[in-house]
């Protein structure tokens, strides 16, 4: 009896052990899936986003999961963006920045950028926004798998040019944004391009480039079945 206890009082530790790591596997594997679903869905309310991605981040922290924490809390940063949490949002970028490290894809340093510029977009800081798209865009490597953030920093600096009264500048820009878009085959991009050229030839009163980019992108969105995406174009085609 005595070898039996003392055996267990040294196996004790390795079954716990082994317990707690299959749990953080298994909690790993929740985040992961977790992580899919918010990319996939649209029906995730913000506040919900906040908490799920949260314990996603947590847990990533807790297994050791430097870039799927700096992943999950980039996304955390964008949350509360939307939520208005204009000051949250920045703390954990700064955040993010001083934890990234080269051992993780470029593209997440990227996506810490791009979110940057989101945020900037949302509180009118234009010259920020100005300032951190030109540098994320001249550091990107179009060999870089996911294109994504280079399209969201186009499209905000571009927006950004535009609420600052510089119409040719923002012009440019979303011309390159709609180049990129196409080589990427990004049908969203396109959309969003097409829309806001054509704003942007509207402002200047050039209603004819106006109504023709408009169209382009209308009959964009119907290929693709997107009538969401037709609500905006067509509230910027209306006389």
């Amino acid at each position: 009896m005595r070898l039996l206890l003392y055996t267990l009082v040294f196996l004790l530790p390795s079954l716990l052990a082994a317990q707690n790591k299959a749990e953080i596997i298994r909690q790993v594997a929740w985040a992961d899936s977790l992580l899919v679903n918010l990319e996939e869905s649209v029906f995730y309310e913000v506040n919900s986003r906040v908490k799920l991605l949260d314990s996603a981040a947590h847990i990533y922290n807790r297994a050791s999961e430097k870039c799927k924490y700096i992943d999950a809390t980039v996304r955390l940063s964008s949350a509360y963006s939307d939520l208005g949490a204009a000051d949250t949002s920045l703390a954990i970028l700064i955040h993010l920045e001083k934890e990234y490290s080269p051992s993780c894809d470029s593209v997440l340093y990227m996506k810490i950028l791009s979110n940057y510029s989101y945020l900037y977009l949302g509180i009118n800081e234009f010259e920020k926004l100005d300032s951190i798209c030109k540098y994320g865009l001249s550091i990107w490597n179009n060999n870089w798998s996911s294109y994504e953030e280079k399209l969201v920093m186009l499209n905000n600096w571009s927006i950004s040019r535009a609420y600052q009264g510089d119409l040719e500048g923002a012009e440019t820009l979303f011309r390159k944004l709609l180049a990129s878009a196409k080589e990427y085959e990004s049908f969203e991009y396109q959309a969003r391009a097409l829309t806001n050229l054509g704003t942007i030839k509207g402002m200047s009163n050039d209603m004819d480039s106006a109504y023709y980019y408009l169209d382009r992108a209308s009959e964009l969105a119907a290929i693709k079945g997107d009538y969401e995406a037709q609500i905006p174009i067509l509230i910027n085609g209306c006389p």
